[in-house]
């Protein structure tokens, strides 16, 4: 072993160096923007484009992102289900939803496409009877997640319609002959609650037409308390 090595390790550190004062100078001397520059570009990686690193485009090296929804079809924590129907004159389409009872709360989406008049309403808190069991698909096709919601489905033209007992109707509104994707065009989405069964029905008017209902969602815990 090399002691002059050993002494150089354990060697005292003296007060005189403790308590030597720092000079005014040292303490203001400027930066310059070399300097800063410099240190920045140090720091901040993936100004220009870095294959797999920037997080920007290799064609215009502009800044990528994606919403939040996006984020969670990454993640294998979005869905979707939805169902149609050819309904003819005052017949209905069913859909009910019973979302998990969990702290991830489902975040809603709905989109309702027709081509003639028709009515829309959405019943939350209600108990149900009837239908047929329905599933959902989660949007990353090899995750192995599974939303935990409960679906059905009905309709007067085909399969065994779904009664709804009680309940708060918490939208019904009236559509012409047009194609509506409600939530999306708002830029909004419905928080819904926890362990709640929500029915959605679309009455048809006199003219026969196919009706399709989807819903996309995704599951997600506050963070923080809200």
């Amino acid at each position: 072993m090399d002691l002059n090595c050993v002494h150089e390790i354990v060697k005292p550190v003296t007060v005189a160096e403790v308590t030597a004062p720092i000079t005014v100078a040292e303490v203001t001397a400027p930066i310059t923007v070399a300097e800063i520059t410099a240190q920045l570009n140090a720091l901040i990686k993936g100004i220009d484009y870095v294959a797999g690193q920037s997080g920007i485009d290799a064609s215009a090296e502009a800044l990528i992102s994606i919403s939040y929804g996006h984020h969670e079809v990454h993640e294998g924590n979005s869905y979707w289900a939805g169902f149609n129907a050819t309904l003819t004159n005052g017949q209905e389409l069913n859909f009910a939803l019973q979302t998990p009872d969990s702290d991830a709360l489902l975040h809603m989406l709905i989109v309702l496409d027709i081509t003639a008049v028709c009515t829309f309403t959405l019943t939350e808190g209600c108990t149900i009877s009837g239908g047929s069991a329905g599933v959902d698909y989660n949007r990353r096709r090899s995750s192995e997640n599974v939303s935990g919601a409960t679906i059905k489905t009905g309709s007067t033209g085909g399969e065994d319609i779904i009664t709804p007992t009680g309940g708060t109707v918490i939208w019904t509104e009236t559509f012409g002959v047009r194609a509506i994707a409600w939530s999306r065009n708002n830029g909004e989405e419905v928080i819904l609650k926890p362990n709640t069964i929500y029915f959605f029905k679309v009455l048809n008017g006199t003219t026969t037409q196919n009706v399709t209902l989807r819903l996309d969602y995704y599951l997600h815990a506050d963070k923080n308390t809200i």
